[in-house]
């Protein structure tokens, strides 16, 4: 897992998004994080890249601004190019119905950390599901 891979990560807490950045550097990990603060700020993000410099992976709050998680996560999921990027909703609560939607979409639901221990587990996982997701990504481009 030395080859580095940029993971986007869409959140509108600025805490949450340094800790994450944090984990990664504490836990020495090689993704970039390249972040943006609203929901609307995803896809157009996305679509002024090529295909060679998409993300391995979205990471996504669930409660975004302007667009929420889940509205990003159906819009991925209709775009040709963008669909087979990997995505994650990050929430602190999931209900029922947001959980059984993102996973019916493909996405992992995973729980924000509180501890900085959990961000660092969180991040491992991110790096893990990046790397697994690769292979997936090369195929489908």
């Amino acid at each position: 897992m030395n080859q580095s891979s940029e993971i986007l990560v869409a959140d509108d807490n600025p805490a949450d998004i340094e800790m994450l950045r944090q984990a990664f550097m504490e836990a020495g990990l090689p993704s970039r994080l390249h972040t943006v603060e609203t929901g609307a700020d995803v896809i157009p993000d996305l679509k002024r890249r090529d295909e060679k410099s998409l993300p391995a992976l979205v990471v996504l709050d669930l409660n975004l601004p302007k667009e929420s998680g889940l509205t990003v996560l159906r819009r991925l999921q209709e775009h040709p190019t963008l669909r087979h990027i990997p995505a994650v909703l990050l929430s602190g609560l999931f209900s029922g119905h947001d959980k059984a939607a993102a996973e019916s979409k493909g996405a992992l639901c995973l729980e924000k950390p509180f501890t900085f221990e959990e961000w660092i587990a969180l991040a491992h996982r991110l790096e893990a599901f990046c790397h697994d997701a690769a292979p997936r990504l090369r195929s489908a481009a």
